[in-house]
């Protein structure tokens, strides 16, 4: 899930085995951060609550567990509950789809 927690680093996103080769470093990060909304979305179309949670945290820039989980109104233990059950779909459609995480 390293394309999750990293999403916003060109450098980490570029050198993932997902993304593409021959590319520039910015672009190379952009396909991979296309495919991460992609299998998201798909992992998640029918618990868009679920998505909402994994988009605020990772795939909005500076965002912290904290502040994700203040505008929620989640409980600490439901936000983390619900985060790692999230990660756990999206990573199991990224297995399915071929490509890690």
């Amino acid at each position: 899930l390293g394309a999750l927690d990293d999403f916003h680093d060109d450098g980490v996103l570029a050198a993932l085995p997902c993304a593409p080769l021959g590319h520039d470093l910015r672009h190379a990060a952009d396909r991979v951060r296309t495919w991460v909304r992609r299998t998201m979305m798909a992992a998640l179309h029918d618990q868009p609550d679920l998505a909402g949670l994994l988009e605020q945290r990772y795939l909005e820039p500076a965002a912290t567990h904290d502040q994700v989980m203040r505008s929620t109104f989640l409980s600490r233990a439901t936000y983390f509950r619900r985060i790692r059950t999230a990660r756990e779909l999206v990573a199991a459609a990224a297995d399915r789809g071929g490509a890690p995480l």
